[in-house]
């Protein structure tokens, strides 16, 4: 079994192929996947074509933990950016998502902490879970037209997150004073945790408040439900550390 193992392995590193500071895989379609990063510059441009190949996709841990880069360029023939691809590259202030991009993974940009502002191009259909988690520095969010769905935990413990808005056009999200609710507004997606308002009320026609909507809402010390809430899911006020009381309905 153990040398069948290290056969497997070695076939795998066998198949890694190099550009520059890159390692990158050809995909099925023959396009170029990212696979790893093993340089030492703080600004990092993604490049658009490999061998005359398009770079359509960033994979998962591509560029974890890289905490020397400051900044990432993306080319615009990049459509998927994989799960964790970015997580942990602490001194990440800017990255530009190019148009094209329909997919953020789960736990993308997660502990990016300087991430400052994020732009989120329409052709993005999916966020996935703990996509910006504690991504500190981050003020202001807009979800684009075209999301379909966002993860749990997309946003938490963004300290500093004080709205998240929403394109006019999205016909599944909703924002009601910075705050994320689904588009006919019956179910809590998630309250940045930046709001310095202590005291929250959840607006009337609420029925749902979604799992870990409320996650690491450190300011919050009261909240006020409304009568028409019938289903607090679980793990809706997680580790919101300072909340002292919750008015409940009948």
């Amino acid at each position: 079994i153990t040398f069948a193992a290290m056969v497997v392995i070695c076939a795998v590193c066998a198949g890694a192929e190099t550009y520059g500071d890159f390692e990158y895989g050809v995909l099925d379609d023959g396009t170029v996947e990212i696979t790893d990063y093993n340089g030492s510059a703080e600004k990092v441009d993604i490049p658009k074509k490999i061998d005359g190949k398009s770079v359509t996709c960033i994979g998962a841990y591509a560029f974890e933990y890289c905490s020397n880069i400051t900044s990432v360029t993306i080319p615009d023939s990049v459509t998927s950016i994989g799960n964790f691809a970015f997580c942990g590259c602490s001194d990440l202030a800017s990255i530009t998502i190019p148009d094209g991009v329909t997919s953020i993974g789960n736990g993308t940009f997660m502990w990016c902490s300087s991430l400052e502002s994020i732009m989120i191009p329409d052709s993005v259909t999916s966020i996935g879970t703990d996509a910006f988690n504690s991504c500190k520095s981050v003020s202001g969010i807009t979800i684009p037209k075209n999301v379909t769905e966002i993860g749990l935990r997309a946003f938490a413990d963004c300290a500093s997150l004080t709205e998240i808005k929403v394109s006019d056009e999205n016909s599944n999200y909703a924002s009601v004073d910075g705050v994320l609710y689904n588009k006919d507004k019956t179910s809590v997606v998630c309250y940045p945790a930046g709001i310095k308002d202590s005291n929250y009320k959840i607006i009337d026609g609420v029925t749902t408040i979604e799992r870990e909507s409320f996650y690491d809402c450190t300011e919050l010390t009261s909240v006020t439900v409304p009568d028409s809430v019938t289903c607090i899911s679980g793990e809706a006020f997680k580790s919101c550390t300072n909340l002292t009381s919750i008015t409940l309905p009948d």
